[in-house]
Parts: C-alpha cells; sequence; structure tokens
C-alpha cells in the first residue's frame, strides 16, 4: 500500500516538474521537449547519487582520477612556481627602494590593476577557451621576467632606461598573471571528477599552497650572500631601484623556467574543457580521450554525446565513434 502511495506520488511530482519545466523553458518556437529535459535532470541525480557512494581514496591513483588528479595538482603548483608568491611578499620593499615614500596608494593601484585583469575570467574563458589563455598568459609571463633578469647580467652596471623597462615589464606580468589567474581555479574545478570532486581539490590545494609557502621561505635564501648569493654577489645593500632590480630579477631565471615548463603542461596535459559540463567532462575522462581530441567531441544534451567529424580513438583502438550514449554508461563502456 505504501509502495503503491510513493509511485503514484513519483509520478504526480514529475509530472508536476515538467509542467514547470514546460512554463520555464517552452516557447511557440523553440520545440522544447519538456518530458526529455526531466528525464536527463533525473539521470544526472541519479548519476550524482551512485558516484558518491562509490567515492573511495583508491581511485585517485589509477585510471582518469589519476589523469584528473595531476592536472589539478599541476596547474596549481605551476602557478606558485611561476613567482606569484615571490612577487607578492617583496612588492612593498620593491617599491621602497625605488624611493616611494606613500606606498599604500601605489599599491592599491597596482592590485587594482591585477584585480582588473582577474575580471576578465568572466568572459575570456569562455570566449577564447582555456588552453589558449593558459599557453599565451605563461608564455608572456616567461618571457617578461626571462628579458628583466637578462638586462640584469648583461649589463654590470644597468642605466636608468634599464631599471624602467624592468620595472615596466614587472608590472605587465602582474597584468598577464591576473588574467591567468581565474583559469587556475577553473581549470582545477573542471578536471575534478564528480565521484571525488572534493578529495581532489583539496590535494591540488594543498599543494598548491605548499608549493606557495616554499617558495615564500626560500626566496630570501637563494639570494642571500651567505646562501645561493644570486644577489649578493653583485650588490650587499641595495639603496636605488638598480640595485634592487639586480637582487630581485636575478630569480627572474628561475621562474621563468617554470612558466615555460606550464606552457609545455598545459599543451600536452591540460585538454580544452570549454563549453563541456561535469557529466560530459566525466564521459570524456571515462573514456579516455587524449588531450589534444577534446574538442572534436560534440554533445547534443547535457548527458548524451556524438562525435563530430571523423574517429576519434579513445581507449580501445578499435572503437568507433559514440553516438548518443549516456556519460552515466561511461564507466561501463
Amino acid at each position: 500500500m505504501h509502495c503503491a502511495h510513493r509511485l503514484t506520488e513519483d509520478r504526480r511530482r514529475h509530472g508536476d516538474a515538467i509542467t514547470a519545466a514546460k512554463r520555464l523553458f517552452s516557447t511557440p518556437t523553440n520545440n522544447f521537449d519538456a518530458s526529455k529535459y526531466v528525464d536527463e535532470i533525473q539521470l544526472a541525480i541519479e548519476t550524482e547519487r551512485n558516484r558518491e557512494n562509490a567515492s573511495r581514496w583508491v581511485d585517485l591513483a589509477r585510471g582518469p582520477d589519476l589523469r584528473r588528479l595531476l592536472i589539478a595538482v599541476g596547474i596549481q603548483s605551476l602557478q606558485q612556481a611561476q613567482g606569484s608568491a615571490y612577487m607578492n611578499s617583496y612588492i612593498v620593499s620593491f617599491l621602497t627602494s625605488t624611493g616611494v615614500t606613500n606606498v599604500f596608494p601605489v599599491i592599491m593601484g597596482l592590485y587594482t590593476l591585477y584585480y582588473v585583469a582577474i575580471l576578465t575570467g568572466h568572459f575570456l574563458p569562455d570566449t577564447v577557451g582555456r588552453r589558449p589563455i593558459l599557453i599565451s598568459t605563461a608564455l608572456f609571463c616567461g618571457v617578461s621576467l626571462l628579458i628583466v633578469s637578462s638586462l640584469v647580467v648583461a649589463f654590470a652596471s644597468p642605466t636608468d632606461v634599464q631599471g624602467k623597462a624592468s620595472i615596466a615589464l614587472i608590472f605587465l606580468w602582474e597584468i598577464s598573471f591576473g588574467i591567468q589567474s581565474p583559469l587556475i581555479w577553473i581549470t582545477t574545478a573542471e578536471s575534478a571528477p564528480s565521484r571525488n570532486r572534493e578529495k581532489v581539490q583539496a590535494i591540488a590545494c594543498f599543494f598548491g599552497f605548499g608549493v606557495s609557502l616554499l617558495i615564500t621561505s626560500v626566496s630570501p635564501y637563494i639570494q642571500d650572500k651567505g646562501y645561493g648569493n644570486l644577489g649578493g654577489r653583485i650588490v650587499s645593500h641595495p639603496t636605488t631601484v638598480i640595485q634592487h632590480i639586480v637582487l630581485t630579477t636575478l630569480q627572474g631565471f628561475i621562474w621563468a623556467a617554470f612558466s615555460f615548463v606550464t606552457v609545455a603542461w598545459v599543451f600536452f596535459v591540460v585538454p580544452e574543457m570549454k563549453g563541456f559540463s561535469i557529466e560530459q567532462l566525466d564521459f570524456l575522462y571515462d573514456n579516455c580521450v587524449p588531450t589534444l581530441q577534446f574538442k572534436k567531441y560534440k554533445f547534443d544534451s547535457e548527458t548524451a554525446v556524438v562525435l563530430d567529424g571523423e574517429n576519434v580513438s579513445v581507449k580501445e583502438s578499435d572503437k568507433g565513434p559514440v553516438v548518443n550514449a549516456k556519460a552515466s554508461e561511461a564507466d561501463s563502456i
């Protein structure tokens, strides 16, 4: 009796959901299928429940989840390794050495510029894509720091013009890094699998902040005269902007190198995830679609996939195109 009542109630609620969907989304010209829409939502809910029950730590050490974990950890760690922690920690002393007596408004101006650059995350990732922004900004950051550091090494007594050029490049680096910053978190979120989302994001953030802490702690020893001596061998007491640039930008070779590593990492490891839903990304990763072939897949709904164009090899070499496959069936393919 109870089961029959519950079944009747579920059917009534299903009908109410279809009616509500028609009211919200249906127009005389869009041919909206409310029944299909509600069925796909129900499928997504059931899939999420099943994956929550199947969430295990051991899955992160194998298969698609390991690939997604490495993407998240790599992108978080490489962001810090490009020098953001160092720049943020020493910007005040840098400005003080330039002769700026009222540092606060300059800092506010710099961070306002950085904030404006971050705001591009509202439209650039969905307009241009994830990979182009990550690659181009990392490349620009690497080239900027490489030029600044090369100027320091090439000229024993840098001129004021060279010093100002170095400062300008560092500010441009800040803008470029601000454009890149939202993509780090977008990529981390999109690379995390549905069934182990919290675990992957927690591990990625742990490594990212760990690298940041390591860089902030080690940087003074790298340039200190008694240790790494990258800066001490040129000047011992920085009192001018040029001297401070000598101290700070020799480390640019290190951060620039990691920027170029980021370019290679993104190109070979991070797929283009623009335009895909969580369920669609689960399907692509679970079927081991190669990094450079994500963009060949087109989905006709939130949960169904059709392959656009030629056959794309996935996990098995003889597997043909998948047509109207459900994302929830990916684990069994």
